[in-house]
C-alpha cells in the first residue's frame, strides 16, 4: 500500500510563543525564529534589553552582553566604574580622598577595592 499523505510544514511557533515574538528567560531574551529560540541579548537589573555586543553599567561595573561561539549568551565584566570613569583590570583610579584598584579575580570577576588614601594637608592661619 502506498502512503498518499502529504508532508506538512514545520510549525513556525516556539510552543506558546508565536514566530517572530521575543521572550525573556532569566537574564536573557530570545526571538522565536521558525520554531527555534534564537539568542538576541541580555537583560539588566531593571529588565532593560541590551543587544548582544553592547555594554551597560550596573553596580559600579561596565558589563557586556556576549554571544558565545556556541550561540549562548553571557554577561561579562569589562571594567570597574570608579567615580564615573572606566578602569580596566589591574588599573588604578583616584577620587578626592582614595586610590582604587580594579582587580581581576581568579574566577574572572572584577573587584574594585580601596588601595590607598590621599593625604589632604590643611593649613590654618
Amino acid at each position: 500500500m502506498t502512503d498518499t499523505t502529504k508532508a506538512t510544514t514545520k510549525n513556525p511557533n516556539c510552543g506558546t510563543t508565536k514566530n517572530g515574538e521575543t521572550v525573556e528567560k532569566g537574564k536573557y531574551y530570545y526571538k522565536c525564529d521558525n520554531g527555534d529560540y534564537k539568542p538576541v541579548g541580555c537583560l539588566d537589573s531593571k529588565k532593560q534589553r541590551v543587544p548582544s555586543g553592547q555594554t551597560f553599567e550596573e553596580n559600579q561595573y561596565l558589563l557586556q552582553c556576549v554571544l558565545t561561539p556556541t550561540q549562548d549568551l553571557s554577561i561579562d565584566m569589562v571594567s570597574c566604574m570608579i567615580d564615573g570613569k572606566k578602569v580596566g583590570p589591574d588599573e588604578t583610579a583616584q577620587t578626592d580622598i582614595f586610590f582604587y584598584k580594579c582587580t581581576k579575580m581568579p574566577d574572572g570577576r572584577l573587584q574594585s577595592d580601596v588601595s590607598g588614601c590621599i593625604s589632604q594637608v590643611v593649613f590654618f592661619n
